[in-house]
């Protein structure tokens, strides 16, 4: 096998393995792992202070809700990217969103299609899914939902806050639906009903969107949700790379942006520390 087409594929097979791990469980394969060792781009993380815990449950390997022992009341609902990450390891993000307090479900795509065919076992469309999470929240007893996505997951989250009456929806880096792609990819059409129109829940709060802003397609997609969803935030960022985290100097400097757009977004200075300033 061509060395590069080795690399990629143990890249693939190691984030698999690393999207259903806790923080603990994560620094074990750190420790005794060559192969997590040498891919751990992010494993700095797991010295942002003691290590968060969490107890997984999991329906399959696309549908895993990470509780806290203590929580209080909010679940954050997080649909992951093609590579079932946000930006960093699901364990790395357990542990960076740890201060919230949130329980974490953790949503893949295992068909990498934006979220649209479904959970294997659990729903045949995105429809299906957030039926089962707003069962989950209702069982459970959750007070607030708060719903998050990176890259591909950016598109289904801002549709999962308007069906499920989301306190406030988080789109890092969000890219929309290519209907000729799915079309050609599934030998489906992508579904004509869409979440944003006026049928969404009267309490969901306007997304903020997150996004490089020499990423042309974004800004077009941020545009359109703005239209359809008056009161949409969306916020260019002065950065050249699509992982707009990457942008910021040091790990603590990542958490404290990420914190801020789950729990207190009017305090987010895009502009601190990227040497531009947030805008729309």
């Amino acid at each position: 096998m061509n060395p590069l087409k080795r690399i990629i594929r143990n890249r693939i097979d190691l984030s698999r393995r690393e999207s259903l791990l806790t923080p603990v469980e994560w620094r074990e394969l750190l420790r005794t792992d060559p192969l997590a060792s040498t891919f751990a781009l992010s494993g700095d993380v797991l010295q942002l202070g003691l290590l968060a815990n969490y107890t997984r449950e999991g329906r399959g390997n696309d549908f895993i809700l990470f509780r806290r022992e203590q929580q209080e009341g909010t679940l954050l609902v997080c649909f992951s990217d093609l590579y079932r990450s946000f930006f960093y390891p699901v364990p790395a993000f357990l542990q960076l969103v740890a201060p919230t307090g949130f329980d974490v479900l953790v949503l893949h795509d295992s068909q990498r299609d934006w979220h649209l065919d479904g959970i294997a076992g659990l729903s045949t469309d995105l429809e299906g899914t957030l039926r089962v999470v707003q069962t989950l929240a209702a069982e459970r007893g959750y007070r607030r939902i708060v719903c998050f996505g990176s890259s591909m997951g950016g598109h289904p989250a801002i549709r999962a806050g308007a069906r499920l009456g989301a306190a406030h929806t988080v789109s890092v880096g969000g890219t929309p639906v290519n209907p000729l792609h799915y079309h050609v990819r599934t030998g489906k059409f992508s579904p004509a009903f869409d979440h944003l129109c006026a049928c969404r829940a009267p309490n969901a709060a306007p997304p903020h969107l997150y996004f490089c802003k020499t990423a042309f397609l974004d800004l077009r997609f941020a545009e359109q949700t703005r239209a359809l969803w008056p009161g949409t935030l969306i916020t260019p960022v002065p950065s050249r790379k699509h992982d707009i985290f990457a942008s910021l100097p040091g790990r603590n400097a990542q958490q404290n942006l990420l914190l801020a757009m789950l729990t207190a977004p009017e305090t987010v200075d895009i502009g601190h520390g990227l040497g531009g300033q947030s805008g729309d």
